[in-house]
């Protein structure tokens, strides 16, 4: 990087020195294509969308990668766009924003196209938004707004989502299917002899859509006897069901570090369509390093051990 910039330096001072008319070439031909009286009349829709490749996408909370749409009508209309990353997955995303004046090529049952394109650099960008939020006829549409976008030669075709707001817990999402809660380490006093498991072992496994939990936990019955290893299952009720729910909605992710010692370590692994399967870690070992790491996590180990009674 430091030797592509020193020669853009030198490049610049010589044609500064002796071919300044290049520059003027330049800005003749970068600009953009549609005028301001074009975008005044344009009268655009303001709002801001997610887009993706194909339509009817589920977002994935984990790791959301998207194209940012904000359509303006303030002075002009405009519509800007940038490449965007949520979620916990560690990708940077290069923003790479580009922004179109818009000029209204047509109508259809309702629906208004937008048109606009620039050149940056030489290169030439075209964009076609196809806006059916006003849309009259009955007949069905991949979205609500679909991004027609061509740069460098290539053209990609995107399309808003406009499904309900996914839920605000990027761990227990709206679509989880399926929990892991596991524990186990901790400083605890060794059991009686013969024992086979520690206090702090313990594992639950919630199915959400069959309502039940099997579990699996140490008995250590009045702490005279071996411990043993105890196993079951319980059918939840539907406000079981929702206090567990709840409990796991109730933990976040967190980036704080902790250098903690003698609890028991716990873990949470949860299944979605959204986000496949993803473990977290209690947050009171996050100095380790081995993340994500969440709050709040004995809330789940708490819930779980009142609804199944282990």
């Amino acid at each position: 990087m430091k030797f592509i910039t020193i020669f853009s330096i030198s490049t610049m001072a010589i044609f500064a020195a002796g071919c300044s008319g290049a520059n003027v070439v330049a800005e003749q031909v970068d600009g953009d294509d549609v005028s301001t009286e074009e975008a005044m009349k344009a009268s655009v829709k303001a709002g801001t969308f997610k887009l993706y490749n194909e339509p009817r996408h589920t977002p994935n909370v984990g790791c959301d990668l998207y194209t940012q749409l904000e359509l303006k009508a303030n002075h002009y209309s405009t519509a800007t766009l940038e490449e965007h990353v949520g979620g916990l997955c560690e990708i940077a995303a290069v923003p790479n924003s580009r922004t179109y004046r818009l000029r209204l090529d047509g109508t259809n049952c309702g629906s208004r196209i937008y048109k606009g394109s620039i050149t940056r650099t030489g290169n030439k960008y075209a964009i076609t938004i196809t806006d059916n939020r006003s849309r009259l006829c009955e007949d069905p549409i991949p979205a609500n707004v679909v991004v027609e976008e061509t740069r460098n030669g290539v053209t990609s075709k995107k399309y808003s989502y406009d499904g309900a707001p996914l839920s605000t817990s990027a761990v227990w999402p709206s679509d989880a299917t399926k929990l892991v809660a596991q524990s186990g380490g901790g400083f605890f006093r060794p059991g009686p002899q013969g024992s086979e498991c520690s206090p702090s072992q313990s594992k639950y496994t919630l199915d959400v859509a069959n309502k039940k939990v099997v579990w699996e936990v140490c008995d250590v019955n009045d702490g005279s006897k071996p411990y043993k290893k105890k196993a079951g299952t319980t059918v939840l009720s539907s406000s079981k069901l929702a206090t567990l729910e709840k409990a796991a909605r109730s933990v976040e992710v967190t980036d704080d570090t902790v250098c903690g010692a003698d609890k028991p370590f716990m873990t949470i692994t949860v299944s979605s369509a959204s986000q496949g399967t993803v473990k977290y870690t209690d947050s009171f070992y996050s100095c380790q390093g081995e993340g994500p790491y969440v709050d709040n996590i004995s809330t789940v180990f708490t819930a779980l051990r009142d609804v199944t009674g282990n």
